[in-house]
């Protein structure tokens, strides 16, 4: 559920911290996530 999270709110307008907020996740969870995205190339 957290990739969903990022991938929907990572256009640039927020944060990490943002998303983090409005999932009301973990800032560790939603990192890990961002950073496994970025890994396989479906974030820049």
């Amino acid at each position: 559920m957290a990739m969903l999270w990022v991938l929907n709110y990572a256009d640039g307008n927020h944060s990490l911290l943002d998303i983090v907020e409005k999932a009301e996740m973990s800032f560790d969870v939603i990192y890990k996530s961002g950073k496994l995205l970025l890994e396989h190339k479906l974030l820049k």
